[in-house]
Parts: structure tokens; C-alpha cells; sequence
């Protein structure tokens, strides 16, 4: 017993020792690097941030987990750009200019599994029917990618080929030229997800699900597909013999499918057929406009990540954007009161909301409505909230009435708030001083006046308020439009006309109520500055860019208050605002 015990220890000691000599020998386990790539730069090594590498070089001898940091500026690839080890990232740097790869090679960029594509411009134009990135293995994220195909030529822009669990948000891809091009191809892999994708054909379908060698499934939201004009339509889905496609449509924007084969497409309940509307989609910007049906109508999903691809927040206004882009208001501002008023000076209030983006505000004071004078313009960090603001001023003269304004600009626009005045203390006047008489005075006789006959004893001025007369909309039924209330000269085709009569210049506030039931409940309202006279508002039920009135019946209250505070008696009249057919 006691030999068969020290066998044993004797062959665990043997085994000890030899996986310890193995530890000992063993290399060093690789730990994941930065590597630095820079335009126009021919070195292969040490790819530092002093030392950087072509991107061919960073990229293509990264080992695994590494990350490859490409500087802006242009990077034409006529090598391909393959790395063999798992899990490596191409990005450009954040807040930084994308760096911009141009190629007219078949695959200039592979993406292998785990392999992320991140802040990145590609502009493809090849002489035939090739791939611009190609994906395949598990794994793979593509995010925050600008993609543009130019030429004639068919093939894609991005294609993920048997690459399941496969990421792709936050990009923008276009095709010019080709009407035969795909912008995305989703090949023989199951459970990719499309998030915030804007995708735009120039003729073939903006998305293809299909099979060839093996079964593929895709979950698409928050996604613009368009520019399908053909048969295939702007999705596509098909499934070649003894393989299934399915893919799953939901919070998306898209005008037609198609599928073949054992192909199936499930769209949700809140798509949108309705055209998106782009800034400058001719010249490449595929921004949202305002008025895009897109802004608002899209899903809350952690997937979609939390920027769009201006580094913009994903979700501003308590919904996500359709699209790659998520539109920013310009900052809303108000002015409050002032206080603290002297003979010289006063402190000015108001609050911002930056609206999602890097704001700045000054204030604008002065006596006349040119104003004249700023405070220091300040910065407000991006958020969606409203913040206080404030500027004590001092240099005023006393006694006497300033204007004021709030100024707020982010990268949307320019925000000015209504005209507020104040008015500073006057100097005291001394006290008075009296001398002692050395005499005593005689009192003079006194005198009366005895006020005109009939005791009209004239009695100053009484201030009127500002009649509101003559108010109409006309026509009285109408379907509710694209156009915002602005102050008319004529009637225009198209829209409603709100007609009234100011006795004075005023600041005139359209209230809008819907009749529920027996009741009116408070739809929101426009406040517009009028001179005197007849006038008319242009008005096709929309009160701003975010919101618009319903179909139903609605009463309008008009109140005008005049430059001196006083407010009119409310002049009201209805309307119907109608379905669209």
C-alpha cells in the first residue's frame, strides 16, 4: 500500500513539474494594442501615435483585440484591408472627421469575426459588380458608418455573408449612379440586427434578405429603406431552393417588398409608407428635415446605441428618430422678469433647452428694439432639458425703459425669444431745505376759482383696450397641412385663413381648444407680433414642425395685448379640421 502511495506522489510530482516547466517556457500571452494609422504614411511599424503606420499596415498585422485608430484625412486602398485576428476594431477618432477610405477594387475591406467598423467614410466606385466591405463570421458591428457607391456597375456596398448575430446601426449608405447597386445585402446569416440604418437605392431594393448556401433571418427597426423603383421594391427578401429567409419590419421607413422562394416578410403595425424628407439627398446629406415624417416614430431598443452618427444623442425628444441621423431642434429659450433693478443695472433671467445639443446664449439689451448692447456669450453643455440662465448688466441710465432678448444657437439654428423690457429706478430726489423767515409773513387774500359753468371739469385720458374685431377662419372645414401660421398679405391655395381687425400694434395669441364631448380641451397656441388693421393668418392646422392638430372641432380664442399691457376682450371662432383621405 505504502509503494503504491508514492508511486502516485511520485507521478503527480512528475506532472507538477512538467506543467510548471511549460508555464515557465511558455510565451507571454498577447495584450490588445492601439495602432495608429495616418494618411499618406508608407511605415509598417511601430504604428504608434508619434510613429503611425499605413492603414494596410495597422490593420492588417493587428492582433487579436487590438484597435486601430485611423486619423482623418483620405485613405485610397488598392490592397485589401483583411485582418486575420479576431476581434479587432477599425475606427476613426471621436469628435474627429471620419477618416475617409476610397477604393475601386473588388473587397477592399474584409470584416472576420468579432471584427468592429466604427466612425468610419467609405466611398466606393468599382468598374463592376463587386463588394464594398465584406462581413463573415459571428460577431460583427458596423456602427456610425457613412457609405457612398458611385459608378455604374452593380454589387454592394456592405455585405454580411454568413455572418450571424451581425450588428449594423447608426449608418448611412447611398448608392449614385447604379441602378443595379445595393446599398446592404444580408447573405445566408441568422439573427443579424438593423438598427437607425438609412439606406437609399438608386433603382435596385436599399436592403436584400437572401439565401443561397444557407438559411438567413434579419430584425430591422428605426430603418429608411428607399429608391427601390423595380420588381424587388425597396426590401427584398429571397430564399433559394431548400432555404428559408425571414425578416422582421418594424418602426421603419419604406414604400414596397418583395419576396421569393421560401421567403417571408413580417412588418409591424408602425411603419411608414410616407417619403422621408432629407435635407439634400442630391448632394449626399442625408439629414432629416423637420417636417420629415421620420422624427419622432421610432422605437426605444438598446441595440440602437446611444448616438446617431453626428455623435448626436439617440434618442432627443422621448422617441428615437427613423434613421441613421436623430434630428436636433434649434435650443427653445424664455425670458422671465428681471430683478434686482437699480438706478444702473438689473439682473436678466431666462432658461434654455439645449435640445440635445452644444448650445450657446447671450442676452441683448439696449432702449429700442435694435437693442445694441450683448452680455458675454456663455456655453451650455448638450441635454434636453431646460436651464436657468442668468447676466447682472449695470451701466444703465436711470429712469429709463431697455429692451431685452434672450439669443440661444446650437447647430440647428437660432432661437430668439419675444421682446421683454424693464424700466430702472430714478435717482432719488435730495431732501428738501428750509430756511426760517427772520419776519413774520403776511398771508396773502385768499383767491378761488370757481370751475366752469356747468361743473365740466375736464378729467384726463382713460386708456382703451385693443379691440379684436371681425374674426373668421375661412374655409371652416379643412385638412391639416405641412405649412406653419405666418401673417399674410393674401390668401393662399391650400391652407385656412384666420381673419381679424386690430384697432392697435399688438401681440396677438391664437389659443386653439378640440371639442371632446361637452367640453374644450387646450391644444396649444401661436403668439404672433400684428400691426394695425385688417389681417389674416395663414394656418393649415399645424401650430410647429412637432405639433399638429388632429382631425375634430376646435375652437381659436384671439387676445391682443398692446405694447402698454393692455390685453383685448377674447374674440373667438371655430373650425373643423378633417381626416386625411
Amino acid at each position: 500500500m505504502t509503494g503504491r502511495i508514492n508511486a502516485m506522489w511520485l507521478t503527480f510530482g512528475t506532472l507538477l513539474a512538467g506543467v510548471v516547466l511549460a508555464a515557465l517556457a511558455a510565451p507571454p500571452a498577447a495584450t490588445a494594442a492601439e495602432r495608429h494609422a495616418a494618411p499618406g504614411s508608407a511605415l509598417t511599424t511601430p504604428c504608434t501615435v508619434a510613429l503611425p503606420c499605413s492603414l494596410n499596415a495597422a490593420f492588417n498585422n493587428a492582433a487579436a483585440g487590438d484597435e486601430v485608430v485611423a486619423a482623418p484625412g483620405e485613405y485610397p486602398i488598392t490592397t485589401s484591408l483583411s485582418s486575420s485576428a479576431t476581434s479587432v476594431t477599425l475606427r476613426g477618432i471621436t469628435g474627429q472627421p471620419r477618416p475617409h477610405i476610397t477604393s475601386s477594387m473588388a473587397f477592399p475591406l474584409y470584416l472576420k469575426p468579432g471584427q468592429t467598423l466604427r466612425h468610419v467614410a467609405l466611398t466606393f466606385s468599382p468598374p463592376a459588380s463587386y463588394t464594398g466591405v465584406y462581413a463573415k463570421g459571428s460577431g460583427i458591428t458596423v456602427e456610425d458608418v457613412v457609405a457612398d457607391y458611385s459608378g455604374s456597375a452593380g454589387g454592394t456596398l456592405i455585405e454580411f455573408d454568413q455572418a450571424p448575430g451581425a450588428v449594423v446601426r447608426n449608418s448611412a449608405m447611398r448608392i449614385v449612379g447604379s441602378t443595379s447597386a445595393t446599398p446592404m445585402y444580408i447573405a445566408n446569416s441568422l439573427g443579424v440586427q438593423v438598427r437607425n440604418v438609412t439606406a437609399v437605392s438608386a433603382g435596385a431594393q436599399a436592403i436584400l434578405v437572401w439565401a443561397n448556401v444557407a438559411d438567413a433571418s434579419a430584425t430591422i427597426r428605426n430603418t429608411i429603406a428607399r429608391g427601390g423603383t423595380g420588381p424587388n421594391g425597396d426590401i427584398r427578401a429571397a430564399a433559394g431552393a431548400a432555404l428559408s429567409v425571414s425578416a422582421d419590419i418594424d418602426h421603419s421607413n419604406f414604400g414596397t417588398t418583395s419576396t421569393s422562394g421560401a421567403a417571408t416578410l413580417v412588418t409591424g403595425t408602425h411603419n411608414q409608407m410616407l417619403a422621408p424628407l432629407f435635407a439634400d439627398q442630391a448632394a449626399g446629406d442625408l439629414h432629416q428635415a423637420a417636417l420629415s415624417p421620420t422624427v419622432d416614430a421610432g422605437v426605444v431598443d438598446p441595440l440602437n446605441g446611444t448616438s446617431d452618427y453626428d455623435g448626436d444623442a439617440r434618442t432627443i425628444a422621448g422617441a428615437p428618430d427613423i434613421g441613421a441621423d436623430e434630428l436636433v431642434p434649434a435650443p427653445v429659450a424664455a425670458t422671465a422678469a428681471a430683478d434686482a433693478i437699480t438706478t444702473t443695472g438689473a439682473k436678466l433671467h431666462g432658461t434654455v433647452n439645449p435640445n440635445g445639443a452644444a448650445t450657446t446664449y447671450r442676452f441683448e439689451y439696449g432702449t429700442t428694439t435694435s437693442y445694441g448692447s450683448t452680455t458675454p456669450v456663455r456655453a451650455l453643455s448638450a441635454g434636453t432639458v431646460a436651464q436657468v440662465v442668468g447676466e447682472t448688466i449695470s451701466g444703465l441710465s436711470p429712469d429709463t425703459t431697455y429692451h431685452l432678448r434672450l439669443v440661444a444657437t446650437n447647430a440647428t439654428g437660432t432661437t430668439v425669444t419675444a421682446d421683454r423690457t424693464l424700466r430702472t429706478e430714478r435717482v432719488p430726489e435730495p431732501p428738501p431745505t428750509t430756511t426760517e423767515p427772520t419776519t413774520t409773513p403776511t398771508e396773502p387774500p385768499a383767491t378761488t376759482t370757481e370751475p366752469p359753468t356747468g361743473g365740466d371739469v375736464p378729467l384726463p385720458p382713460v386708456a382703451q383696450r385693443p379691440p379684436v374685431t371681425g374674426l373668421r377662419v375661412t374655409p371652416t372645414r379643412f385638412t391639416a397641412g405641412r405649412v406653419l401660421p405666418r401673417i399674410v398679405t393674401k390668401a393662399q391655395r391650400g391652407t385656412a385663413t384666420i381673419r381679424f381687425t386690430l384697432s392697435d400694434d399688438a401681440r396677438v395669441r391664437f389659443t386653439f381648444q378640440r371639442r371632446v364631448g361637452r367640453r374644450h380641451v387646450r391644444a396649444g397656441s401661436v403668439t404672433v407680433s400684428v400691426r394695425a388693421g385688417s389681417r389674416m393668418l395663414r394656418f393649415a392646422g399645424r401650430l410647429s414642425a412637432r405639433t399638429k392638430l388632429r382631425a375634430g372641432r376646435y375652437r381659436v380664442t384671439v387676445t391682443a395685448t398692446t405694447a402698454a399691457g393692455l390685453a383685448s376682450r377674447p374674440a373667438t371662432a371655430t373650425f373643423t379640421v378633417i381626416a386625411q383621405r
